[in-house]
This record gives structure tokens, C-alpha cells and sequence, in this order.
């Protein structure tokens, strides 16, 4: 697309209306090409009309970042659960997505002779659902139905390399209601993913920046731009004399109503605070107003961070 404007004195991505139909038309494209191997896709604009060929070697070639971290995600998945892929009996395509080529190809390629496409991928999810909401209303749901974190969640903090990252404290897929390790329990696998450290001599006021992603790993550090930053807890008013390094503990626990609440506690004063978060209802609105606010806040509090 770009190279078919160039010469062009306008861009009709820069239209919304324009730009909307584009995006349906795109939509569209990628469909067909689950059942052709070459589609057009049509721009017209302002008396303008551009087709450009479109087709799925060159719709894969676009896309193969996308497709990826789809496979990279599986990978993650197969190693926290300690399996390989040769050990999965069946995998099912779930999602329109799965009937993509690219991503079935993928699929077989990984799991050879063990892909199942029999199932109405754009179904399927909902019609489990349903069967579920079903059974619970009917009070015939099995004891063992479970809730699982739907994203992990952790702290921003700055790394041994002296970079920001996240560093997870929840993991995705936790049975719900869980909590991470708290102070006292030291004896806990999870209780050093709770510790982290004041960047800077005399610093009094301590931020924990909580962010929420997917992670299966405690060791999945993430970049601070492929999260979402859900909330934020500060202890404030501490002993300005204090060396950096001083420990601050967080603690998270998360509940099947999806509250999710963050202590902080700074070890050697016994300050602590906490804060409520209820997650999935933020809009995107809100979202770039608490963006524009934080990186506000961050050029005002560059002496505040923490360290892990």
C-alpha cells in the first residue's frame, strides 16, 4: 500500500470514514484468502480508486511477525506446563484466525498429523460457554470447574542490565483466588519475585507501578511497551537518609471477581500501603489519559524508581 501511494498528495488513511472502509475491505481480504490463494483488495478515495493484488505467500510475508509470536506463545505454553510439543495428543483450532493457512501450516508443522479442524473454530468458544452457563444454571456443573488468571501481572522495576522491565509477580492461567508470596513466607518458590529495591540514595517516596500482560514464567521479564499499566501504589514519606537498595516488598492477590489488590511494604521502616484494582473495565480513553498523566508524573518523580 504504501508503495502504491507514493507520488500521491493525500493519504486516505488519514480520513476515518476512508480509513474505516479500508480496514473492512482488509478484513474481508484476509478471509478469502482462507479459501483462495489471491484476492484484491480495493481503495477509493476522493474520485480515486487503487486495487492492489493481495496474496497469501505476500499476506504471510506481511504478517510473519504476528505469526511468530503465535508460535513463540505456544512455545512459552509447553514449557511452564513441562511439555513438548511431541507429547500433545490433539490440538484443536479455536478462533477464526485458525483457519488462516499460514497459522494451520504452523500448527502441522509443530504438531504433525495431530491438528483437528473438524470444529467450527468461530463457534466453538461460545458454544462452550453456553454449554457451561447452562450447567450452572441448572446447578449440574462439575465441582472441579475452575478460574484461571486471564493475564499475569507485576511490577515495573529497573534490571541489573539498567533497563525498565516487568517483572511478574501473578502469572497467567493461576487458579483463582491466588496470592504471591508475602513477606513472612519466606519459604515460598515465589517469594523472591516479590522483592524489589530503591534505585537511589535519600529516596522517600517509593512508587510500584503495577502492569498487567501475558506471562506464563516468572522469569518472562517484559518490556514496558508491551504492557498495560492498570494501576499504581506509592509509600510515601520515608527516611530521606537511606542508602539505595532498601527492599520494598509487593505482595498481589488476585480474587474470581477479578479485584486484584497490590501491598507494598518497605522493609526496614514498616511502611506500607495498598491499593484496589478492578481489572477489565478500563477504556482505552482512560487508558491514554492515565498514559499522558504517567509519563507527566514520571518526568516529575525521575528520582523515585525502583530497582530488582
Amino acid at each position: 500500500m504504501k508503495a502504491a501511494l507514493q507520488g500521491v498528495a493525500f493519504d486516505p488513511r488519514d480520513v476515518s470514514t476512508t480509513r474505516q472502509e479500508l480496514y473492512s475491505r482488509v478484513e474481508r481480504a484476509k478471509i478469502a484468502l482462507a479459501r483462495v490463494a489471491k484476492t484484491v483488495v480495493v481503495c477509493q478515495h476522493e474520485g480515486f480508486s487503487l486495487k492492489v493484488d493481495l496474496t497469501r505467500e505476500k499476506f504471510a510475508e506481511l504478517t510473519s511477525d504476528l505469526l511468530n509470536r503465535t508460535e513463540q506463545a505456544i512455545d512459552r505454553l509447553l514449557d511452564a506446563k513441562g511439555y513438548t510439543a511431541g507429547q500433545i495428543d490433539q490440538v484443536l483450532c479455536a478462533g477464526g484466525s485458525t483457519r488462516m493457512s499460514m497459522v494451520r501450516d504452523m500448527l502441522q508443522r509443530k504438531f504433525p498429523g495431530r491438528v483437528n479442524t473438524q470444529i467450527e473454530p468461530d463457534l466453538c468458544v461460545a458454544q462452550g460457554a453456553a454449554r457451561m452457563a447452562k450447567l450452572i444454571e441448572t446447578g449440574n456443573a462439575k465441582q472441579g470447574t475452575i478460574s484461571l488468571s486471564p493475564h499475569a501481572y507485576g511490577v515495573l522495576a529497573i534490571g541489573e542490565d539498567g533497563k525498565q522491565h516487568v517483572y511478574p509477580v501473578i502469572l497467567k492461567d493461576q487458579k483463582l483466588p491466588c496470592a504471591s508470596a508475602r513477606p513472612e513466607e519466606q519459604s515460598r518458590p515465589d517469594y523472591q519475585y516479590g522483592q524489589f529495591y530503591t534505585a537511589s540514595d535519600g529516596q522517600a517516596r517509593v512508587p510500584l507501578e503495577v502492569y498487567e500482560f501475558d506471562g506464563l514464567s516468572h522469569q518472562e521479564l517484559q518490556e514496558k511497551e508491551s504492557c498495560r499499566k492498570i494501576g499504581s501504589v506509592f509509600i510515601e514519606n520515608l527516611p530521606a537518609n537511606r542508602p539505595r537498595g532498601q527492599q520494598v516488598f509487593a505482595t498481589f492477590e488476585l480474587d474470581e471477581s477479578l479485584q486484584l489488590t497490590v501491598w507494598a511494604l518497605d522493609v526496614s521502616s514498616g511502611a506500607t500501603k495498598s491499593v484496589q484494582l478492578t481489572l477489565g473495565d478500563t477504556r482505552q480513553d482512560e487508558i491514554q489519559k492515565n498514559a499522558v498523566r504517567s509519563a507527566a508524573m514520571s518526568r516529575l518523580l525521575q528520582d523515585t524508581e525502583v530497582k530488582s
